[in-house]
């Protein structure tokens, strides 16, 4: 299917601009700054498709907290799972919270539960347990969810702790290695009344692969890291089929 000529006349204006030091991308959602009112915080969502009406909290029920709509707190955080996807688009929000309900989540045991529930990750027979079926409640009866992000590395660990093959003091220190920043999911409709769509920024094939080599960069220098904390933690701590006795 051939492209719009409207995408194939913005990738080269934009790439264009990328390749001599000036990111439109970035510096048109970074201008959304200018557009927030009283109490309103900037949030992005990177997307695939264009998004026409009003936004809903929808998607995959096997996303980090199910289904809802996700958004980041910065323009590449938004962008970060959309590298393989031309002609994606960021979609910059303002975002009020009064009156909403919030379940907040810091890099933690909880967290992890709730991730790897919700990612399919705990064994079948734990996942009607306390514990899980507890944070499943907060998180259903929550209208949003603010929590760190999980790309696939860190849900590789999170895997490999319920596993039983790492134990949780590697695993939150190897977690807090690769942080990735805090997400945002609205799960209901109140919240996502609550979003304002301020702008929607087209990233060019340039950009696009730029950020991409800057997150293999990354992750190239954090494999180094994390076999340090694997050598210094991977005796300390305990494992899953030990922790969740207690809980």
């Amino acid at each position: 299917m051939a492209k719009p000529q409207r995408l194939i006349f913005l990738n080269a204006l934009y790439g264009f601009a990328f390749q001599h030091k000036l990111a439109l991308a970035e510096i048109k959602s970074a201008l959304a700054l200018r557009e927030l009112k009283e109490g309103e915080i900037l949030l992005f969502h990177g997307s695939r498709h264009s998004l026409l009406g009003e936004v809903l909290p929808k998607g995959k029920k096997t996303n980090d907290f199910g289904s809802g709509f996700y958004l980041g707190e910065s323009f590449e955080q938004a962008f970060l799972f959309l590298f393989n996807h031309p002609d994606s688009n960021c979609y910059e929000f303002a975002f009020k919270s009064d009156g909403l309900s919030f379940r907040h989540f810091n890099l933690s045991f909880e967290w992890m539960v709730a991730i790897a529930y919700y990612r399919g990750a705990i064994p079948e027979s734990y996942r009607l347990k306390g514990l899980p079926q507890r944070l499943a409640g907060e998180i259903s009866s929550s209208d949003v969810i603010v929590a760190p992000i999980a790309d696939n590395r860190m849900f590789a660990l999170l895997s490999a702790f319920f596993r039983n093959a790492i134990t949780d003091e590697e695993t939150i220190h190897s977690l807090a290695a690769i942080h990735l920043g805090e997400q945002y999911v609205m799960k209901t409709e109140r919240a996502t009344k609550a979003l304002r769509l301020l702008s929607c920024t087209f990233v060019s094939d340039p950009e696009r692969l730029h950020y991409q080599k800057e997150r293999e960069d990354d992750l190239s220098h954090k494999a180094s890291e994390l076999e340090q904390i694997h050598l210094t933690y991977g005796r300390q701590g305990h494992y899953w089929s030990e922790l969740w006795p207690t809980f």
